[in-house]
């Protein structure tokens, strides 16, 4: 009979211990890159739920104002989750060949046409104008010059449009009246008539694309080592979960929002705020997820396939979750 008890226990014992190795482990800690300015904005929530120990995963934090650096410690290592241009993922998905998976979009388009010329009120009244614009070699620019062609805006024939080094030198050109128009993205957009209350913003580029397009223009997208995502898909899911509820409530709450940005160094409160109504910030995750991006990286690819890193990401590189 004791022969007997004492099997049953260790029966008992073995079938708890198998249990628990298959028990989902949906907590994890992640070191996580955040890029300053609208990248990042909508995690903003999060990070400061996360130094509170508010939040289910744990997350070290770094915020970087270079892309850079963000990249490099994501391919490194040093990182597990980067906010990254929509672009720079499947570039990195390319050269590292799938090591890196895109599980989420983060932002839309934050592109604006601004002006002080009171003609300019859609797209077609860009004929003839000087603009400037940024960003070279981004999503940016082959958005833009996407939109203007379906548009009938052919640069150098019957619009002028200039790449500047920086944001802030297109937005310093438009002030100083060389050009009747700049095409900026937020925050500039905001700055930029902080500085000068004669301009105004005239043009969402998010939306001229949304008429020409089934998929969004998404600008910022979420991305993590593939090892990552493969060890440990609860916890990612807990993450973007996580997230999600930081982007809603940035969303919903800008004034609050906008001290935390502050509060971690990202930015100015009193820009913030006004900028976060236009940084379209949302959690785009699964299907929806893949299809827009494959709507956009679909164009990068036929206007420059550099863009993307010279293909088309397959299928492997899109977590769609749970």
């Amino acid at each position: 009979m004791k022969k007997r008890i004492i099997a049953f226990v260790l029966v008992f014992v073995l079938s708890l211990a198998v249990l628990a190795s298959c028990a989902k482990n949906d907590t994890a800690t992640f070191k996580l890159g955040v890029l300053k300015g609208p990248t990042g904005f909508g995690a903003i929530s999060l990070i400061d739920k996360a130094e509170n120990g508010q939040t289910k995963n744990k997350y070290d934090f770094t915020i970087d104002s270079a892309s850079d650096a963000v990249t490099s410690a994501l391919l490194s290592g040093e990182l597990d989750i980067a906010f990254l241009p929509s672009n720079a993922a499947a570039m990195l998905y390319n050269k590292t060949e799938g090591k890196i998976s895109v599980v989420g979009v983060a932002t839309l388009g934050i592109l604006y046409v601004v002006t002080r010329d009171d003609s300019i009120k859609t797209l077609a009244d860009l004929k003839d104008k000087k603009v400037v614009t940024s960003g070279a070699g981004s999503t940016a620019e082959y958005a833009t010059s996407y939109i203007f062609s379906e548009n009938g805006l052919v640069p150098g024939e019957n619009v002028t449009l200039d790449y500047a080094s920086e944001h802030s030198e297109a937005a310093a050109q438009l002030i100083s009246g060389a050009y009747d128009a700049a095409i900026l993205p937020e925050p500039f957009v905001t700055s930029s008539i902080m500085q000068d209350d004669t301009l105004k913003s005239v043009i969402s580029l998010t939306e001229e694309w949304s008429k020409l397009n089934d998929s969004e223009l998404c600008m910022a997208a979420i991305a993590v080592r593939s090892d990552v995502v493969e060890k440990n898909p609860e916890a990612i899911d807990t993450f973007l979960t996580e997230y999600t509820e930081s982007a809603e409530f940035v969303a919903k709450n800008p004034e609050e929002s906008a001290q935390l940005i502050e509060k971690y160094d990202i930015m100015k409160a009193a820009a913030a705020q006004k900028a976060i109504p236009n940084c379209n910030i949302v959690s785009i995750t699964g299907e929806e997820m893949k299809n827009d991006l494959i709507g956009v990286y679909e164009i990068l690819f036929q206007a420059n396939p550099k863009s993307i890193g010279g293909a088309m990401p397959k299928d492997d590189f899109y977590y769609i979750g749970k």
